[in-house]
């Protein structure tokens, strides 16, 4: 049998794992927006290989072949990427290559056109949730997503307890 005290944290817990999702999803839908990135009207090639080639500058290690060898992935492969003529990779090496250039992965993930495996997860499992959620927030402008985030922000440090 489950204490009331065991049962209400359980809640609280399920609670801020969907609030974590909210923050994630909510980063993303303003980037996509042009909220976020400053480099908005770039496609995922063109700002891999101008982040690599500004790392390269004294750095060998960001030569197209060596880069493409540490992320995992062929270098004919990432030429074609920086270059536009394939898609991006899956989205496990999408973000290695934004680990390994600095930049961040949900950004990169977005402009690839990828979701993140751990989002996929959350979705699946929260899905009938979720898809409430997205639903209802169809729509929302960019000041109302980030009056959210806010919100979700402040409710899972504990400024709010849910209610």
């Amino acid at each position: 049998m489950e204490t009331k005290n065991g049962g209400i944290l359980k809640k609280k817990r399920k609670f801020f794992h969907q609030i974590d999702f909210l923050c994630h999803f909510v980063y993303i839908k303003l980037w996509t927006q042009g909220k976020v990135f400053m480099e908005q009207g770039k496609k995922f090639g063109d700002i891999v290989r101008e982040a690599r080639e500004r790392l390269k500058v004294g750095n060998p290690e960001f030569s197209l072949r060596r880069f493409a060898v540490r992320v995992g992935i062929s270098p004919t492969f990432l030429s074609k990427v920086e270059t536009n003529e394939f898609t991006a990779p899956k989205a496990e090496k999408v973000i290695k290559i934004a680990e390994a250039l600095g930049l961040d992965p949900n950004m990169l993930l977005a402009k690839a056109g990828r979701i993140a495996p751990d989002l996929k997860r959350i979705v699946t499992e929260k899905q009938p949730e979720m898809a409430e959620f997205l639903r209802t927030a169809e729509g929302m402008s960019a000041a109302q997503w980030q009056e959210m985030l806010t919100a979700a922000k402040k409710i899972k440090e504990g400024g709010n307890d849910g209610k």
